[in-house]
Order: structure tokens, then C-alpha cells, then sequence
């Protein structure tokens, strides 16, 4: 937790997790959780395999068919590891 603090300076506005859709779980990491996204090559064929760094340290990966739905559950896993959000049936 005190790495994200750091990363963040402060933690997410709780209007900001109270207020969000289901669908925005990527946007919520992007906007408050400064990092980026990677692509690995050979994730097999027609999955995607996608990973997120902050500061060059991998802090989630994921595998899907499509890239969104990697990065949806690389978001959800990392902000639920964090206790910044509540958990979602949908994506448990």
C-alpha cells in the first residue's frame, strides 16, 4: 500500500471509486495509477497476453481473447490487491 500511495501521492477519491461503471476498472488504473501497458509476443493462438508495469515493475498480467478484456482483469486484480475498490461477482 505505501508503494501505491507513493505512486499516487494520494489515494483515489472516494467519489471517484463510488461513482465508476463495471467497464471502468481500466480507466480507473490508467487515470490514478501511472504505468503502461505490454503486449507479450506467443500468448497462443487468438489470445492476447497483456501485462501492466508502473515504473518498470510488472504488477498484473493476464491472458484473453481480446485485449480488453486482459486489461479489464489485470485492472480489477491489481485495484482489488490494493483494496482501493469492492469486489465484483461479475469478475470474481
Amino acid at each position: 500500500m505505501r508503494q501505491l500511495r507513493a505512486i499516487l501521492g494520494e489515494w483515489i477519491p472516494k467519489s471517484v471509486l463510488e461513482s465508476f461503471n463495471i467497464a471502468d476498472y481500466v480507466q480507473i488504473l490508467h487515470n490514478h495509477v501511472p504505468g503502461q501497458w505490454e503486449e507479450l509476443p506467443g500468448a497462443g493462438a487468438g489470445l492476447h497476453t497483456i501485462r501492466y508495469l508502473i515504473n518498470g515493475d510488472e504488477v498484473g498480467r493476464a491472458s484473453a481473447r481480446r485485449k480488453v478484456q486482459a486489461k479489464k482483469i489485470v485492472a480489477y486484480t491489481y485495484l482489488r490487491q490494493q483494496k482501493l475498490i469492492k469486489a465484483d461477482t461479475e469478475m470474481e
